[in-house]
C-alpha cells in the first residue's frame, strides 16, 4: 500500500501513491533477501484504471525488460488509489 511506513503519511497524488507502493514492496523483497528483479508475477489495483498510464512511467523505474507477467485490476480502495503485490524469486 502507499503508506510511508516512518510517517504512516499517504501521498495525494497517483505518482507518488504509486512509487511509495514500489518502494514499499522493494524493501519488503529486500528484507526477504531478494528484489524486485526476481519478480515473476505483479498484481495491481487502481482505484481509477485511467491511471494505467502514468503506473507504466512509475512501473519502469522498478522493473526492467523483460518486465514480469502483470495483472491490472480496478479496485474500491478504501482511501488508496493504487496497491501493488508480487511474486518474487528468492
Amino acid at each position: 500500500m502507499p503508506r510511508n511506513p516512518k510517517t504512516g503519511d499517504v501521498a495525494i497524488t497517483f505518482i507518488e501513491q504509486a512509487r511509495q507502493t514500489l518502494e514499499n514492496l522493494s524493501a519488503v523483497a529486500l528484507a526477504g533477501g531478494t528484489s524486485l528483479s526476481n519478480a515473476v508475477k505483479v498484481n495491481v489495483y487502481l482505484d481509477d484504471l485511467e491511471a494505467v498510464h502514468e503506473l507504466d512511467a512509475v512501473y519502469r523505474e522498478y522493473f526492467d525488460a523483460p518486465f514480469p507477467v502483470r495483472t491490472t485490476v480496478r479496485a474500491g480502495l478504501r482511501g488508496y488509489l493504487v496497491e501493488i503485490d508480487a511474486i518474487v524469486a528468492i
